[in-house]
């Protein structure tokens, strides 16, 4: 007879295999779709750069539209969110990261992580730590964006069905 601890502990061990899997795969799945694989870079905004974004004022010269994806820190410790876009095929837009102070906020935009080029598709973000994420949409209008979390263990993924940049 299995006692439930084990089948836990495989099921957790199971999961957290998958999602490590998923975490590379997302990050190697430039290289395999031909395309070439940029730096990944830092991005640092922090929360009063995101009021100064959505207080702008409209401006013909402006993108359209894009998309504002935010992070929030719960612990006491800095936290790392890598993210990676997605075309509207599936084939990579882009990917950065971004470092929370403990009990902070940081977001991207977008255009941050495919470099100022037009696309829309959605994104995935890995967070370590205890952080939760959000999106927000900001055209001639601004809304929130759905966002699904997962969390296996200590680590965290959130993805974003529509993400844009135009």
């Amino acid at each position: 007879m299995r006692s439930t601890n084990s089948v836990k502990t495989r099921s957790v061990s199971w999961v957290a295999a998958l999602a490590v899997t998923a975490l590379i795969g997302a990050f190697v799945a430039p290289a395999a779709s031909g395309r070439e694989i940029e730096p990944l870079r830092d991005i640092e905004r922090d929360a009063a750069s995101l009021m100064d974004r959505i207080d702008l004022p409209p401006d013909p010269d402006r993108d359209v539209a894009d998309t504002a994806i935010v992070i929030t820190n719960l612990a006491n410790r800095r936290g790392v969110a890598f993210c990676v876009a997605f075309d509207y095929e599936g084939k990579p837009a882009g990917r950065g990261r971004v470092r929370v102070p403990p009990r902070g906020l940081r977001w991207l935009l977008a255009s941050d992580i495919s470099k100022d080029v037009d696309f829309v598709g959605s994104a995935q973000c890995f967070l370590s730590g205890e952080m939760l994420g959000s999106a927000i949409f900001l055209g001639r209008d601004i809304t929130d964006l759905p966002v699904h979390q997962t969390a296996v263990g200590r680590a965290n993924r959130i993805a974003i069905p529509v993400v844009a940049h135009y």
